[in-house]
């Protein structure tokens, strides 16, 4: 099992910071570079390798690298300008960070272009003093007093000096974007086992658990979650339904459904007993709802019918309730019947996701056209 080292993490970054300090012309492998991003959205193909030279430098501080931190400061500003979904990440709040430290006035230009990156960027930076810039065609100003109070106040914390002050959710980031999956696990593990961890922090462990493949023990920091998010309209209706996918991502099919019914009930209990403002099948949960029904049928249908022909029953009434229905949701369950060779029922969800008027009752039961195939 991997251990929750700092070193590890940092070791690439650390080499590669090594190279760009003996040979300049080597910067140009940090550049950003168009690549087709796994989600169908372009990304920067060096991103991550700029992002670990960046965490390097932090804590290794040397007055010969302002201008391979400029340079990396200057691809991270191109990144962001080009990104799709706007945003703005820590490397360039870092990048930022490790250039304006040193108080000089020419990096003025390098700050301003930062913070205009994008609409996301504009609010984030919007703490570094460059004067008044509410109005068009104002321009940047250099405050020195100002930009120490910032580094100072917000720099200096956000982004420690020490590696011993780095927090470990920050080690568990850093080794998930480098494809560290063991290291972020054994990061995240230990956060847990530090003490009673907060909803927010479960939350956390959660989502990054998830993101680095360890469906069975996010499916396990979930049912701690179940049992706390009761204090909000639909908390714990929410929480089993995403229970759910965890556990169907594991492969634990019984256990998917058993949790998605508990979901369903728990929504259909906080409405009765009005917690919510509107009914829950009026809102977005419901369609997440209907969805995974739909999912564990596609998962069960060939090996487990009877559990699949059980699931899209339930799912299938559901549907039926929604109004507003999208087609994705819509196409979903017209996968999820066909499975089955459900095909009126198919159909129907097919005619509605096109728009076309469907009067035909749903139909779960196989008829005889059905069962024929």
């Amino acid at each position: 099992m991997e251990t929750a080292d700092p070193d590890q993490v940092l070791a690439p970054g650390r080499a590669d910071l090594e190279k760009m300090r003996s040979d300049p012309s080597l910067w140009s492998e940090l550049n950003y570079e168009e690549a087709d991003g796994v989600e169908g959205y372009p990304v920067d193909g060096n991103g991550v390798r700029r992002a670990a030279v960046l965490w390097a430098a932090q804590y290794d501080r040397r007055p010969e690298d302002l201008d391979l931190l400029r340079h990396l400061l200057e691809q991270e500003t191109i990144n962001h300008q080009a990104a799709h979904l706007q945003g703005i990440s820590d490397e360039l709040r870092l990048a930022v960070y490790l250039v304006v430290r040193w108080i000089d006035s020419t990096d003025l230009k390098r700050i301003y272009e930062a913070r205009f990156a994008n609409f996301d960027t504009w609010f984030a930076l919007s703490g570094i003093p460059l004067g008044d810039l509410s109005r068009p065609g104002r321009e940047p100003v250099w405050d020195p007093a100002g930009i120490r109070r910032w580094v100072k106040e917000i720099g200096d914390v956000a982004f420690p000096k020490r590696i011993e002050e780095e927090t470990e959710a920050e080690w568990a980031r850093r080794a998930r974007v480098q494809g560290m999956a063991a290291e972020a696990k054994a990061f995240l593990l230990r956060m847990l086992q530090t003490g009673p961890p907060d909803t927010g922090l479960l939350r956390f462990l959660q989502y990054e658990l998830s993101r680095i493949g360890e469906f069975a023990e996010a499916a396990g920091v979930q049912r701690l979650l179940v049992a706390r998010d009761n204090n909000r309209p639909y908390g714990t209706g929410s929480a089993l339904c995403r229970l759910s996918e965890l556990e169907l991502r594991c492969g634990n099919l019984e256990d998917a459904w058993r949790s998605l019914r508990r979901c369903v009930a728990s929504l259909e209990n906080d409405e009765a007993r009005k917690l919510g403002h509107r009914p829950w099948r009026q809102l977005g949960i419901a369609r997440h709802v209907v969805a995974q029904h739909m999912e564990i049928v596609l998962a069960s249908a060939e090996h487990y019918p009877g559990l699949a022909h059980e699931v899209v029953t339930s799912g299938a009434a559901l549907l039926d309730e929604l109004a507003d229905a999208p087609p994705a949701l819509l196409a979903l369950a017209c996968d999820a019947a066909l499975s089955l060779s459900l095909r009126s029922m198919a159909d129907r969800y097919d005619q509605r996701a096109r728009g076309v008027s469907a009067t035909e009752p749903a139909v779960v039961t196989p008829t005889s056209d059905d069962a024929r195939g």
